[in-house]
C-alpha cells in the first residue's frame, strides 16, 4: 500500500504479512525485549518499543546488540577502538560504556516495532 497518494483499492492486492514471519528467521533463537530509557533515541529506538533480538554470541562493530556488561543488560551499538570493544549509546547525553570486567553479547537486534495509538474522534460508545 502507498503512503503517498491514494491508489485504487484493486491495486492494493490481498497479500498480507505476518509480523512473526517478517521479523523472525529463527524463532527458537529469537526473543523480544521492551526498551526502557532513551539512550538509543537517535537510532530511532524509543522507550516502549520492542526490540527483536536474535541470540548469538558474536557481533560486528556497528551492530545494535543486547549485551551483558559488568553484570547488567543494555541495548547499545557495539563499537571497537585501539583499547578494545565498548558499547556506544545513540544519544549524546550518554557516554560510551567500557567494560570494567565483562562484556558478553547476548544477541543482535534484527528488528524493532512499536504500538501506535491513533487519536479517535468521538471515541465514546454510542448510547442505545
Amino acid at each position: 500500500m502507498r503512503a503517498g497518494l491514494p491508489q485504487a483499492a484493486n491495486d492494493i492486492g490481498r497479500e498480507t504479512h505476518g509480523i512473526d514471519r517478517f521479523l523472525i528467521d529463527r524463532p527458537s533463537e529469537t526473543e523480544l525485549f521492551q526498551v526502557r530509557g532513551d539512550s538509543m533515541i537517535e537510532a530511532g529506538i524509543h522507550e516502549g518499543d520492542f526490540a527483536v533480538v536474535e541470540k548469538t554470541r558474536s557481533a560486528t562493530p556497528g551492530d545494535i546488540v543486547l549485551a551483558f556488561v559488568d553484570g547488567e543488560f543494555t541495548l547499545k551499538t557495539l563499537a571497537r577502538d585501539k583499547h578494545g570493544f565498548y558499547l556506544q549509546a545513540a544519544n549524546a547525553a550518554y557516554p560510551p560504556i567500557r567494560p570494567e570486567r565483562d562484556l558478553e553479547i547476548h544477541g543482535v537486534m534484527v528488528g524493532l516495532f512499536r504500538r501506535t495509538v491513533s487519536p479517535r474522534v468521538g471515541h465514546s460508545r454510542p448510547r442505545r
